[in-house]
């Protein structure tokens, strides 16, 4: 091994450690400058969001900016979350402040709960149920039904029945047995709801209540509400 180390040889291993520790400084450098320069579009705030609010297509836009300053949790366009279910946590975020998950939650999870998801002012209310009047336990979060009445004492004469063209289509929020749960064949609780928690303009509101006053509400499944 000695007679091949030599001063020749060591100045070519020299000048090879030299040239790859140049390289590969030189591609470091490269790197970081290139994501100072690169861009790609991220979904960022129009202008200020306030805590728990909706983000919609209103009051967020998708712009180009460097990679550097995007991060790795950033959300890259509306689509990436869950339509009509998405909402800003306590931080809220300002205007041009770019869209991170980690500031993004649901109704679920929010610690406003689901009354984020409220429009055009409207209210949550709980309608009594049992196995009939929900369909036959059919009833989901997000469907939607359309509510018919009966008028009086059931197995009497006099009864009549209401079916009120303001009362369709209208969304189910939540659905709870008797536990306060959601039902479900798993963990030992009842599948039979007690109350269908839906969202209703103030005027739906009344209505249903005068009708649970009179006589049996009956919440007919009619579909999935479109985001």
């Amino acid at each position: 091994m000695k007679k091949y180390w030599n001063k020749k040889t060591s100045t070519i291993l020299s000048m090879v450690l030299g040239i790859a520790l140049f390289v590969g400084g030189y591609s470091f450098v490269q790197h970081k400058i290139d994501t100072q320069v690169q861009t790609e579009k991220v979904l960022v705030a129009k202008g200020d969001i306030e805590p728990y609010a909706a983000l919609t297509e209103a009051n967020t836009e998708v712009v180009k900016r460097t990679v550097a300053e995007i991060g790795d949790d950033a959300v890259h366009s509306l689509s990436e979350l869950k339509a009509g279910d998405a909402f800003a946590t306590k931080f809220g975020f300002t205007s041009g402040a770019i869209i991170h998950s980690k500031y993004v939650t649901d109704a679920d999870d929010s610690q406003m709960g689901s009354a984020v998801r409220l429009k055009n002012g409207n209210v949550q209310m709980a309608v009594k149920a049992d196995l009939v009047t929900s369909t036959g336990a059919e009833i989901r979060p997000n469907n939607t039904v359309d509510i018919y009445a009966y008028i009086g004492n059931q197995g009497e004469a006099g009864g009549r029945t209401v079916a009120d063209p303001s009362l369709k289509g209208i969304r189910v929020i939540k659905v709870k047995n008797t536990e306060g749960v959601t039902p479900t064949t798993e963990g030992g609780n009842t599948g039979i709801p007690a109350a269908v928690v839906l969202e209703v303009s103030p005027d739906q509101a009344a209505k249903i209540v005068t009708f649970q006053n009179q006589g049996v509400v009956y919440l007919l499944l009619s579909g999935m509400e479109k985001s």
